[in-house]
């Protein structure tokens, strides 16, 4: 699951989350091409990854591929990673590393990664960087509630003991 979006300026939004697919890569690839072909201006891309679990070896193929052939028109990009993720993480910093561009760095914290690209993006891509963050925030901790919420009224079904009468 993905979402690729630019709503202010140069700054790029991107959401991945499981399961990510190749084809969910394939179609994020198709996406970028047509954003970053389109500008003259390098773009700076925010990723929030903290609803993102390890990624099958051939779909870190496929991000590989898609970070190589992007890499002259971002200018700077932060990542921002679950926090009990060391998996995760380990994956993501290699693909970095592998892609050639030193300005991509993974955050466990939105303000760290704020503060990363803060310098390059304008007063109005810092302030919808900030709401970008917030609003992850706010699917995860509904998303929490809502499973909350079941398993509670899960556990007030009584058991069904004994077998099922037949009608």
């Amino acid at each position: 699951m993905f979402t690729y979006e630019c709503r202010v300026g140069r700054l790029v939004e991107i959401r991945l989350g499981s399961p990510l697919s190749i084809r969910d890569i394939e179609e994020m690839a198709r996406r970028a091409r047509a954003l970053l072909f389109a500008r003259t201006e390098r773009v700076v891309c925010a990723v929030d990854m903290r609803e993102l679990s390890v990624l099958a070896p051939e779909v870190t193929d496929a991000v590989l591929s898609s970070l190589r052939s992007a890499s002259d028109r971002v200018e700077r990009t932060g990542v921002l990673l679950p926090m009990g993720s060391q998996a995760l993480a380990l994956q993501i910093e290699r693909l970095h590393r592998e892609a050639g561009n030193p300005n991509r760095r993974t955050f466990r914290a939105s303000s760290d990664l704020v503060r990363f690209l803060a310098d390059v993006v304008s007063l109005q891509e810092r302030a919808r960087l900030v709401a970008f963050f917030d609003e992850g925030l706010v699917r995860r901790r509904s998303s929490t509630t809502m499973q909350a919420v079941v398993r509670e009224k899960l556990e007030e079904v009584p058991p069904v003991s004994g077998r099922l009468r037949e009608r």
